[in-house]
């Protein structure tokens, strides 16, 4: 089964046309990123209808599409909650995509679960497995069995919402305050690192912040330390809730860590070992670790969703 499959995140889009007979580290026929100038919906649209028509025109063409997205989606796939993209609420890829290319099915699935279902079968199918997303939100997902653990409205870990602290003002995407999202996503380590910046200096993006901490600029590891510290604690909660087998961490931050890290150190992965000290000490055993498909892991596991489906 040859599939187009997108994976939505909240500054571009990925693609890859995905053939779901081979192996798991060579089902990417093609792969590539469109990056996103604005949050405005129409111009995901632009580029995803783009992409699909000109995945028609190639050989072998793709006999179904798989969108694996950011936010939170109804059971027919409409998304009910975007959070950082606008003109999303209430969108249906299902109903855009009928028009221009009715032939093919379409399966929708949320990120986080898409990288879950992915990271399942690239680490050994242990059970229960928690992963989490980490880019400009945090997403997440939990397999047991080889099925997802939905929740209504589709919304099984959603580990951005836990909330993991009282005090913080930060509001997140959700309108909700203390939530691990804002304290541990990418805006969280840019906004630490400027913050601790002298007076008067420029705000730094979180690609200068990765190069100056692998340049050893305790000011940016730190930035990754204490964001990833608000993340270990969300999965201390899911520690205690699950005691799953297996924890993996993806999305762009765990890349941006991994690159960030000497030595073979992540300091992102650090501080999230350091929340989960929160967690029942008899449940301290499972070591998080990066997953095995970095930034392919969305559209690799909307592809398996889709061929679930058939």
């Amino acid at each position: 089964m040859i599939v187009h499959s997108f994976d939505i995140g909240g500054s571009s889009v990925k693609s890859g046309i995905v053939d779901v007979t081979q192996k798991l580290e060579t089902l990417i026929i093609t792969a590539r990123t469109a990056p996103i100038a604005t949050r405005m919906f129409t111009e995901y649209e632009k580029v995803i209808l783009g992409e699909v028509a000109d995945g028609q025109a190639r050989q072998p063409a793709p006999t179904a599409v798989a969108v694996s997205t950011t936010g939170q989606l109804s059971a027919d796939g409409t998304m009910l909650k975007s959070g950082l993209i606008q003109g999303y609420d209430g969108v249906s890829w299902a109903r855009i995509l009928a028009e221009p290319f009715g032939h093919l099915p379409v399966t929708i699935i949320t990120d986080g679960q898409a990288s879950t279902l992915a990271e399942y079968y690239a680490n050994g199918s242990g059970d229960p497995h928690v992963h989490a997303v980490v880019g400009t939100g945090v997403g997440g997902g939990i397999v047991s069995g080889g099925e997802q653990v939905l929740l209504p409205e589709r919304s099984g870990g959603r580990l951005g919402h836990v909330r993991v602290s009282w005090e913080s003002r930060i509001l997140c995407s959700c309108g909700s305050r203390g939530c691990c999202e804002p304290l541990a996503a990418a805006p969280a380590i840019v906004r630490l690192y400027n913050s601790a910046a002298p007076a008067g200096q420029r705000r730094f993006n979180l690609q200068e912040i990765t190069a100056s901490a692998r340049a050893g600029d305790q000011l940016a590891l730190s930035a990754f330390e204490r964001s990833g510290s608000w993340l270990g604690i969300a999965l201390g909660v899911v520690l205690n809730a699950l005691t799953p087998a297996v924890i993996t961490i993806g999305g762009g931050v765990a890349l941006a860590s991994e690159a960030a890290g000497s030595g073979g150190a992540d300091p992102y992965l650090a501080g999230i070992e350091r929340g989960l000290r929160t967690a029942c000490p008899a449940h301290r055993a499972v070591t998080p670790r990066r997953g095995k498909l970095g930034n392919d892991a969305g559209i690799i596991g909307a592809a398996l969703a889709a061929a679930r489906q058939r």
